[in-house]
């Protein structure tokens, strides 16, 4: 949700298809935020945008949930030297296949196949 106008009425964005979805249609409060999964459990997986494994596996095991919107690390807990920042996040781009793909666009080409149909 991205706004709550009123009692009645909100105002969001929509992360899945919103097929059968209209003007008016009764919504169910979760009461919760937008959580992910954390931990060594989603390392070389691939998940949809709710953390729900896409990846024709079983789902992860040993991971914590957190909400998506959490405050910052005190500055004390930050780095101040200057390293890599290891994320483990991999984007794959199905919107385009290049004819010719080289380095890493090579190695992604096969799942591209496979997740785009």
């Amino acid at each position: 949700m991205l706004a709550q106008p009123d009692a009645h009425s909100v105002h969001g964005i929509a992360l899945t298809p919103t097929e059968g979805f209209a003007r008016g249609s009764a919504v169910e409060d979760t009461g919760g935020q937008l959580k992910a999964p954390v931990g060594k459990g989603i390392l070389s997986r691939m998940f949809d945008v709710f953390g729900n494994a896409i990846d024709r596996q079983a789902a992860p095991s040993e991971v914590q949930w957190r909400t998506v919107h959490r405050a910052p690390p005190a500055l004390t807990r930050r780095s101040t030297k200057s390293e890599i920042f290891e994320t483990g996040i991999k984007v794959i781009d199905t919107g385009s296949i290049k004819e010719l793909p080289t380095g890493k666009c090579a190695e992604t080409m096969p799942i591209k196949r496979k997740f785009s149909g």
